[in-house]
Formats: C-alpha cells, structure tokens, sequence
C-alpha cells in the first residue's frame, strides 16, 4: 500500500506516475553477492526455492543483517529508498512476500498466513542467518509481529510502519468485508478509501490503474482472507520479549492497533507523527531514527 507521496502531485503527474511501468529487473541468472554500491533497484534478483514456491528477493549492504517486509499490494520496491539508507552500515534483504511482486501466487487462502510467517525462517535459513532485525510495513508489521512471537531465537529487533494490527474480532471481519468486495468484482477502492481517509476520492482512482496492473486478483483476495490466523491475540502479545518500536501516523486507522500493541508488548516503544499517512509512513525519516535507536539500545544492553 506504498505510494510515496503521490497526494502531493497534480492530478496530470499522478496519472503518469501511477502509469509507469516498473523498473526492468535483473535476471537472476546474473546475481552476485550484495555490495555496498548497489541500491536495492539496482540489485539482481535471487530466490529462495522451497517445493513449487519460489520467493524473490534481494540483497545490498554489509553489517548487521535486517529484513524489510513490504505491504498489501506492493513488492521490493517499494522499499527502494529506505533500504539504501540502511545499506550503509547493514546487510538489508528485502523479500517479495508469496502472492506478491515476483513471488509464487494463489487463489488459496491456506497459502498465506502462517506460511508467510514461516517464509521469512525460510529466507534466513536461506541465507545462513541464525537471526536479524525486522522492519515491516502494513502487513509485513503483521508478519513480523509473528515471527517475533512465534521464532524469538531469530529475530534481534522488530520494528512496525503502521502496521496491520487489529484489537478486535469485529475490526478483524471488517477487513474481510473488503475481500467479500474485491472477490465480487468492486475492486480495490472501497479498501483504500478505508485506509487512506484523507486522500480525495480522485486521487484513490489515479493510483487504481497500476496496482491492478501489478497484482493478481486471486492473490488479493486469498492473502486477506488467510489474514486471520496472523491476528495476535494479547495473551500472545504479552509473552514477548522482542525489542520493539512502531511508528504511526496519526491520521491512519492502523494508529489504534498500534496503541494496542503497546498496551500489550513488553517495553514496546511507540512514535506517533503528527503528519503523514498510511501510505508514505515508510518513507518518514523518524522510522529508520526510531530502529537505529532501539538498535542502539540494545547493543548498550548487550543482548
């Protein structure tokens, strides 16, 4: 759900914006390990192969290893900036979550949750990685909230970019409503008329085009309907011993799943801006800032 600042563009521009084709990516035939003068657009593709599924990803940088988890509707790219950033003094693997980018796909509920959980131990096992921070954005909050919870021993500190919590069963079948909707042919603008509250209706329709262009509707529905099984309940919440920060705006409807977070998680540090929205959160400097601080915390601890 990234659309880097496409509120602040006139219309004409946003319709050419949200047109463009994607950069052309790299083959995987040419990957070659991460150096630190890649940038993430420029990075060749690599992949992790489990049975039929195979998950795209890449790598820049070198130093203490962080994995960014993208959102709903979006892929790698989405994390183009932010990841340079990081890959000054990190080793950032940046993946496409199944049903997404250039991942495997399916119409199959069962094929997402848990196993999205379970792909990012994949991806580390992959890479020989006993553990790593997490930054995840939207939904890939959500799916690092439960590797936190469900893999401790491999997860250093997980950071959240308004993400996908919910505090309630009621608020959690609401969400699938807008599946219902998507799967009955209404398409995507219900959904983001929900989670962008402050974008004018003209706008959501200029951005419509190139997120049905780049996704598979199958996968869109399934992925929200194996969404369930990810919804951490507070008992869950409360046995956590992750470090954690989530970063918010406060305009975003995510804002009180993430009030609930850290009512719940153990020393969860929260940053709410005063400005933003769900859509360009990632992008917001106080989001690397609030990491690298809790990184900084805790190394002092020695942990």
């Amino acid at each position: 759900m990234a659309l880097t600042h496409l509120r602040a563009l006139p219309p004409a521009l946003l319709l050419a914006v949200a047109c463009n084709p994607s950069p052309q990516r790299t083959s995987a035939a040419t990957a070659t390990p991460a150096q630190t003068t890649l940038t993430l657009a420029t990075a060749s593709d690599q992949w992790v192969t489990v049975g039929d599924l195979r998950l795209r990803y890449r790598e820049i940088g070198e130093g203490p290893p962080v994995v960014l988890l993208h959102g709903y509707t979006d892929n790698l790219a989405m994390w183009n900036g932010p990841a340079d950033s990081l890959a000054r003094d990190h080793r950032v693997i940046v993946p496409d979550l199944r049903g997404f980018g250039e991942s495997s796909k399916s119409g199959d509920p069962g094929f997402y949750g848990q196993q999205m959980v379970d792909d990012v131990v994949r991806l580390l096992d992959h890479l020989n990685l006993p553990d790593a921070h997490l930054i995840g954005y939207s939904m890939g909050g959500i799916i690092s909230a439960n590797v936190a919870v469900r893999y401790p021993a491999r997860v250093r500190t997980v950071t959240f970019a308004a993400g996908a919590f919910f505090q309630d069963s009621a608020e959690t079948r609401s969400v699938m409503a807008y599946a219902e909707r998507l799967a009955n042919g209404e398409g995507l603008a219900p959904f983001f008329k929900w989670i962008l509250p402050t974008w004018p209706d003209s706008m959501i329709t200029a951005i419509l085009p190139s997120l049905v262009a780049q996704n598979d509707s199958g996968s869109l529905v399934a992925s929200i309907r194996g969404f369930m099984p990810l919804q951490l309940d507070s008992l869950a919440i409360d046995q956590s011993r992750i470090p954690a920060t989530s970063v918010v705006s406060e305009t975003d409807p995510r804002a009180k799943g993430a009030r609930f977070l850290v009512r719940h998680w153990p020393g969860k540090q929260l940053v709410v801006l005063p400005r933003g929205d769900h859509a360009d959160i990632h992008l917001a400097p106080e989001l690397l800032e609030a990491f690298r601080a809790q990184e900084r915390r805790v190394l002092a601890a020695g942990r």
